[in-house]
């Protein structure tokens, strides 16, 4: 009997110690007064581009929503892998997040050979932000109308058009990559340090074509500016309805959307991670503000932590395949 007693009391203890079987271990971690000063966002990006809108249109109500003021520093360079890698040894106390995308988080650290990050290692992913598609885009001075008009001047000039993007590990990269092996064309790739610059450039001329975040280039379109050959998305955009999608055109496999997302280095506590979490749920589900983001060619959405981090890793694992096929290599 008395080492049952014994056995009982071991027991106890070891649940009392873990927390098991108790309802302290529901409870969220202790974060103290988190947050008491303003947080600082890293947006691996120029100013001006889809990320840069996202993160400066939700940063006002997150701000509200954690009671303090929300800093963006923009570092860009070698497309996004300065500004992660610098969030990546930020201190991991809550105050220096990496607003990330898919292509900072996993087309850059797919086809750069040297990163100084490990794409699901190094941070905590928090919540996702938008989602946003992109819309392969030409001058209208280029006479270029539709898809086909564009396909049958890439073959009249084999590889003597160039196309621009946000840098070797963009998306937009990753999609010029693919239209020219769907369609059979050629053209010469430019990388730039950020949207913004790349799109400058397609309208001065010097760019052929390019594929631009629908955050980035709708008002661009609307204006005039810039002519929308096709999107990305899987139904058209509801501020360009004249835009068809590539799946319409018989190229499913364009159907390629960014996402925009909150990170923390990693060992950020959980009760700080889950505070964030909450914050930007709160931030995007504002009505006036979503209404706004779909004007501006991108949807909100928050997602939880362990949701995102799948996200992420699923993200790697399929386009590290594409890129297989599609004979990208490291650069």
């Amino acid at each position: 009997m008395s080492k049952i007693k014994n056995l009982v009391k071991f027991v106890t203890m070891i649940l009392a110690f873990t927390g098991a079987g108790s309802t302290m271990a529901a409870q969220p971690a202790d974060i103290g007064n988190y947050p008491d000063r303003a947080i600082r966002v890293i947006v691996p990006y120029a100013p001006g581009g889809g990320l840069d809108v996202v993160v400066r249109m939700v940063s006002e109500r997150l701000a509200a929503s954690l009671g303090q003021p929300i800093v963006v520093d923009n570092r860009s360079g070698a497309s996004g892998l300065v500004g992660a890698g610098a969030a990546a040894q930020a201190k991991p106390d809550g105050y220096t997040l990496l607003a990330g995308s898919m292509g900072s988080n996993v087309l850059s650290p797919l086809v750069q050979k040297e990163i100084s990050f490990h794409p699901m290692d190094s941070f905590v992913p928090i919540s996702k932000l938008a989602d946003s598609p992109f819309m392969l885009l030409v001058r209208p001075a280029s006479g270029i109308e539709t898809l086909s008009d564009l396909v049958s001047t890439l073959k009249k000039n084999a590889g003597k058009n160039a196309y621009g993007s946000a840098g070797a590990g963009s998306p937009a990269r990753l999609l010029g990559v693919l239209l020219l092996s769907e369609t059979g064309t050629q053209a010469q790739h430019i990388a730039y340090r950020g949207e913004t610059p790349n799109l400058q450039d397609l309208m001065a001329g010097q760019l052929q074509f390019a594929f631009g975040t629908a955050s980035a280039a709708a008002g661009l379109v609307q204006g005039g500016t810039l002519r929308a050959l096709a999107s990305t998305g899987k139904s058209r955009m509801k501020q360009l309805p004249d835009v068809p999608t590539f799946r319409e055109l018989n190229y499913p496999k364009l159907e390629i959307s960014t996402w925009f997302g909150l990170f923390a280095p990693a060992g950020t506590p959980a009760g700080i991670v889950n505070r964030l979490a909450k914050a930007v749920s709160e931030a995007v589900s504002d009505p006036a503000l979503q209404e706004r983001a779909i004007q501006i060619g991108f949807k909100l959405e928050a997602s939880q932590p362990a949701e995102f981090r799948a996200e992420v890793k699923n993200d790697l694992e399929r386009f590290a395949e594409l890129l297989k096929l599609a004979d990208v290599q490291k650069e």
